[in-house]
């Protein structure tokens, strides 16, 4: 196998120093400067490098489209050349993952081009000799994040068939997948006891139990241990603060917020993670901040309160709740209606305000 040169000054540089940071808009920065530097110099090899660093670091960081982009160029090279860069099959295989979890984001994004990329990924992982396991894991996740309950089923049964092999995803994220699952079934007693050895330390990765806090405050209230669900709610948080990875972990502490009726420890959360949803382009995550802003500001407008935060970017001209609900209204609308309507469902309408806003 050919060994890789050193990077050039310049690139070593600017990766040393994004390795010292937490993932977030500088490491993005610097990342997105070693590829134009690698591209600059034509040096294939480390365009390749820069750009799988640049595919880990925007998958982190909250940057899906820059994620999909930068991906779409590491896979082409591979394929037109796969005994070059065959040393990074398994971190290429990897990161496909990331797409896929990443597509169902994108209401463009046709479902027969989300089934071709699962094609895709089916035959790599063949080739490379790994079982469909994280093929049907991805399934299912999509399968739910889609609403198409007869599909969520077939594929959990699919992927529990399947032993683990190198290119199983974390047990920690298997298992914060599954607390999802009976949250989405409504089943509480199975969610706090998926949730156990996460929220007990025993399991985590970079997301878990970052995630996991916002996904058991509904159980909790619903089996009256309001106590717990407050503590979780906070530590939650704390975790996700400042990082617009974390939107949509965001949405389930404010809909927990607003079902207490806590409208003004509501709108801290909706100062912070709002501007992130007008700027991402994950589709998914605007449309559930919408969705929670929009009922806070219903709140708000019911109790007579003014609002209280800075709103961002064409928000900051309205003073009043009822405009600024208003001028959310149609864009959730419209993009709930994008969802359903390349999801064949109704899930965007229906299910997503029911698990948010209970």
């Amino acid at each position: 196998m050919r060994e890789p040169a050193a990077p050039p000054p310049e690139i070593g540089s600017l990766l040393a120093r994004a390795e010292e940071l937490e993932y977030g808009a500088e490491k993005m920065e610097l990342v997105e400067e070693a590829v134009r530097r690698a591209d600059e110099l034509r040096d294939l090899d480390w365009s390749f490098r820069t750009r799988m660093e640049l595919v880990q670091t925007a998958t982190f960081s909250g940057y899906p489209e820059r994620l999909m982009v930068a991906f779409g160029w590491v896979l082409g090279t591979f394929q037109r050349d796969p005994e070059r860069f065959r040393e990074h099959v398994h971190s290429l295989l990897w990161q496909f993952k990331y797409v896929l979890h990443a597509a169902f984001e994108f209401p463009q994004i046709e479902r027969k081009r989300v089934d071709e990329l699962f094609g895709q990924m089916a035959a790599m992982l063949a080739e490379n000799g790994y079982n469909r396991r994280p093929l049907h894991y991805l399934r299912w996740l999509t399968a739910m994040n889609m609403g198409r309950r007869a599909d969520v089923e077939r594929f959990m049964e699919k992927w529990q068939a399947e032993p683990r092999d190198g290119m199983a995803d974390c047990r920690a994220c298997e298992r914060d997948s599954q607390v999802g699952y009976h949250g989405y079934c409504e089943n509480w007693e199975k969610t706090c006891e998926a949730a156990a050895p996460i929220l007990d330390g025993w399991q985590s990765c970079a997301e878990v139990p970052h995630r996991t806090y916002g996904k058991v405050l509904r159980a909790l209230l619903a089996l009256g241990n309001p106590e717990k669900a407050e503590e979780y709610h906070r530590e939650g948080v704390r975790r996700i603060s400042r990082n617009p990875k974390f939107i949509s972990s965001a949405t389930r502490h404010i809909g927990y917020l607003l079902h207490l009726k806590e409208t003004q420890r509501a709108a801290e959360l909706v100062e912070e993670f709002l501007p992130y949803a007008l700027a991402t382009a994950n589709l998914d995550a605007r449309y559930r901040m919408f969705l929670v802003t929009e009922r806070w500001l219903e709140q708000t407008a019911e109790a007579g309160e003014a609002v209280s935060i800075r709103l961002p970017g064409p928000l900051a001209e309205f003073r009043e709740a009822e405009a600024c609900a208003a001028w959310i209204r149609p864009r959730r609308e419209e993009l709930a209606s994008q969802f359903d309507t390349r999801n064949g469902t109704e899930y965007y309408a229906r299910g997503v305000p029911a698990e948010l806003l209970y």
